[in-house]
C-alpha cells in the first residue's frame, strides 16, 4: 500500500493529473486512493482507480476498488503440473493464458468533461 501511495504522490506532484490509475495489485490501488484523497481529490470523480488480483480488500475498501480477478486456483494447479512435467523431462515450457474477470467497484467512472 505504501508503494501505491508513494508512486501516486509522485505522479500528482509532477503536475500531470491522470484521469485514471491502473495498479498491478489491489493493495497498490488502496495506497493510490489514499494519496488521491490526501491531495484533496476524489475517487472516482477526479481520478478513477483500478486494481488487479480480486482480493477481499478491494471489496471492503471505501469506495470499493474496481479490480481484475484472476483464477488463482487454476493458475496454481497448472503451474504445479507444468513444473512437474519439466522436472520429469516429459514436457516443455508453455505459454498459458487464463481468463480473467473484471469486478466492478465504485472506484471507476467516466472522465469528467473538460
Amino acid at each position: 500500500m505504501q508503494r501505491g501511495y508513494d508512486a501516486t504522490c509522485e505522479l500528482l506532484a509532477s503536475g500531470r493529473r491522470p484521469t485514471a490509475i491502473f495498479c498491478v495489485a489491489d493493495q497498490l490501488a488502496v495506497g493510490a486512493c489514499k494519496a488521491i484523497f490526501n491531495a484533496g481529490l476524489r475517487v472516482p470523480q477526479d481520478i478513477s482507480v483500478m486494481g488487479y488480483d480480486g482480493t477481499e480488500i478491494a471489496q471492503f475498501y471505501e469506495p470499493s476498488i474496481c479490480t481484475v480477478r484472476q483464477p488463482k486456483e487454476s493458475i496454481a494447479k497448472k503451474t504445479v503440473e507444468v513444473l512437474i512435467s519439466l522436472m520429469e523431462h516429459k514436457g516443455s515450457n508453455r505459454h498459458i493464458v487464463f481468463p480473467t474477470e473484471i469486478v466492478a467497484g465504485n472506484s471507476c467512472a467516466a472522465p469528467a468533461k473538460p
